[in-house]
């Protein structure tokens, strides 16, 4: 049965409207732009043919609306409560107070991860003797960027100056992504750990907002069915 999707009203009303299409301001500067004063005959392209437009009136609030919009509506119905269905009923009886807890366990999560990365960069004997020899390869890049500068000046070596140019520069900007990049090389045991917590936290506090949008979206939805 067809509902008006504002207020679920099934008093509503087929109408099909079927008019004429004129002269075309779009195709006519279309054409103009393309070929010149003649292009504005483009204008009359498709004048005259008919279009027959089918949409529903809701008796209550004079809203126009189309099956698709009607379809959409229930899509999004479906979509929301999938969503509710997956959480419990002690979730469902005290969302925001979940949240709340989430919020909480995510925030721990995050310090503690943060606090041992940290410390992984500062004492992980693996991980400074990779970042030393990360920061020669910085300077050597940042000398090889001044080098290949010189090599522009003189024509037999333009190309070999690009290429130098080139890694140069590939080489200071990936400087800043090494670091994390070692971090998850010689990470100890506990730091994975602890990225693997956040991660839940992360997960568990964006699963408890879903639903509890989904739950706010449902009651707008369907706030006038009976």
């Amino acid at each position: 049965m067809m509902k008006c999707p504002k207020c679920n009203s099934e008093q509503i009303q087929f109408v099909s409207e079927t008019t004429s299409k004129g002269f075309s301001n779009k195709s006519a500067a279309t054409g103009c732009f393309c070929f010149g004063l003649p292009g504005l005959l483009f204008g009359f392209c498709n004048s005259g043919k008919k279009e027959t437009k089918e949409f529903w009136i809701c008796n209550n609030w004079g809203l126009k609306f189309q099956k698709s919009e009607v379809e959409e509506k229930e899509r999004k119905i479906e979509s929301y409560k999938s969503i509710i269905s997956s959480a419990t009923t002690e979730e469902l009886k005290d969302i925001e107070g979940h949240i709340t807890k989430a919020k909480i366990n995510l925030d721990k999560a995050d310090s503690d991860f943060m606090r041992q990365r940290e410390k992984e960069l500062t004492n992980n004997e693996k991980i400074i003797g990779a970042k030393k020899s990360r920061k020669i390869l910085l300077i050597l890049g940042i000398v090889g960027m001044l080098v290949s500068s010189i090599f522009f000046f003189y024509e037999d070596l333009t190309f070999l100056g690009f290429i130098l140019f080139s890694l140069s520069l590939w080489d200071i900007l990936s400087y800043k992504k090494s670091e994390e990049r070692f971090i998850q090389k010689f990470g100890t045991k506990e730091f994975f750990e602890l990225k693997e917590k956040k991660e839940k936290a992360v997960q568990s506090f964006k699963r408890l907002e879903q639903i509890s949008r989904a739950k706010e979206e449902l009651q707008t939805l369907t706030f006038n069915e009976k």
